[in-house]
């Protein structure tokens, strides 16, 4: 309860500091609470040296006030570092969604001059706060009007969403007219609508996984290769090879063990480096590398 008061008084504080202009009956609309309680913490930021003016009805702090002075040069923002903050939070709202709310309060605090909203990104936050609640609480959904860019068309898509890719900027969904897993780009909805109705087919949920020869599939294999200090080097330097799939065997060679969506990403390096690698598993895996090595005959 404390903290709820202290949040409600800062708001007001910021408020009071913005490059808008509000009077009492506003100021309590903003910020959800009475006018009489509104006046109260006026009262009580002139208890704590604030001055505080009424022009015309619109309320504000005196910024020529001492105090007003030492606190905006300790916690305010030049425009040139409101700027750079906008460029980083737009930046990463495709990847944290959460940012958007942010960047709307600089826009409430520096103002709309000085920091022009994107819209898109307040519809992409929107979509995926909503997508969020749908996979939690596992309610169908529809996705209006989304924008295909396979097929470049725009139509409605009934899904059941399960998952976010791609550092949240895509949704993965089955969808029940197809009968598909498919992935979604975020994006590329003009909305999401949440249904009532709850999911009906979440046992032909599938993932989509991408391993670390950037091949996506929705199933994966096992595979492991012994390495010389080469191909190691190698692995990690062209790759996204995670540290906990390599293991050290001795000073000369080391283990690499992972799952892969596809034996080509893989096979191509394998392939690659005769001599510098060894195959360990899997049999499958090793079938396929015979196969290509004799498609690469020259005899």
């Amino acid at each position: 309860m404390a903290l709820d008061k202290f949040e409600r008084q800062l708001d007001l504080l910021l408020l009071l500091t913005s490059n808008q202009t509000y009077n009492i009956e506003q100021l309590a609309q903003k910020l959800g609470m009475s006018w009489r309680t509104v006046y109260r913490y006026l009262e009580l930021f002139k208890k704590y040296g604030f001055v505080v003016t009424v022009t015309d009805g619109i309320y504000s702090l005196d910024k020529k006030s001492t105090y007003f002075r030492n606190l905006a040069e300790n916690i305010s923002f030049t425009e040139d570092e409101v700027i750079k903050l906008k460029r980083v939070l737009q930046a990463s709202i495709r990847k944290h969604p959460e940012h958007i709310f942010l960047l709307k309060k600089l826009i409430r605090v520096y103002g709309a001059d000085t920091v022009e909203f994107m819209k898109d990104e307040e519809r992409f936050s929107e979509n995926y706060r909503l997508l969020e609640q749908a996979i939690t609480e596992k309610n169908q959904v529809l996705l209006k009007g989304y924008s295909s860019g396979h097929s470049g068309q725009t139509s409605d898509r009934w899904v059941e969403p399960f998952a976010f890719l791609s550092n949240n900027s895509q949704v993965r969904c089955y969808e029940i007219n197809s009968g598909l897993n498919k992935s979604f780009s975020i994006s590329r909805i003009t909305e999401v609508g949440v249904l009532p109705s709850k999911w009906e087919h979440d046992s032909s949920h599938r993932m989509v996984y991408t391993d670390a020869f950037r091949f996506s599939g929705e199933e994966q294999y096992e595979i492991k290769l012994r390495l010389n200090l080469l191909s190691l080097n190698l692995l990690r330097e062209e790759y996204d090879v995670k540290s906990e799939t390599i293991t050290k065997e001795d000073d000369e060679h080391w283990i690499y063990q992972d799952k892969v969506c596809s034996f080509i990403g893989v096979g191509r390096f394998v392939l690659g480096l005769p001599g510098e690698l060894e195959v360990l598993e899997n049999d499958e895996f090793k079938a396929y590398i015979r196969e290509q090595m004799l498609k690469c005959s020259c005899l």
